[in-house]
């Protein structure tokens, strides 16, 4: 499983407060129990949830540390949507997430 902790500059971004764009990345106390909550492994193995979107989206690792956006109750591999290929790179790019006009439109 990928390590977040490898990505230095991620440590200072886990605070579990929401930005105001709604990304909340969690506090290093929280993870176990939202993982746990959302049974993550249960249903994306080897995925580790480091935050979400404020509106019902988590935002995931993936064992190689890509990053995705998958909504909250339909935790599958096909539902997934690419954000970065690496935490490192998403980090560098400002923890940008698609807002939820950006998805509807994907889908049209």
């Amino acid at each position: 499983m990928f390590d977040i902790v490898s990505v230095p500059s991620f440590l200072p971004l886990q605070t579990g407060i929401p930005r105001d764009d709604g990304l909340m990345i969690y506090a290093p106390e929280e993870l176990a129990e939202r993982n746990e909550t959302y049974e993550v492994t249960a249903y994306l193995p080897g995925h580790w949830m480091i935050g979400g979107d404020s509106g019902g989206r988590g935002i995931l690792v993936d064992p190689v540390g890509a990053l995705w956006i998958c909504g909250l109750g339909a935790l599958f591999l096909e539902d997934r949507e690419p954000l970065a290929p690496s935490l490192a790179q998403w980090v560098e790019q400002g923890c940008p997430i698609p807002s939820w006009e950006d998805a509807q439109e994907d889908e049209d």
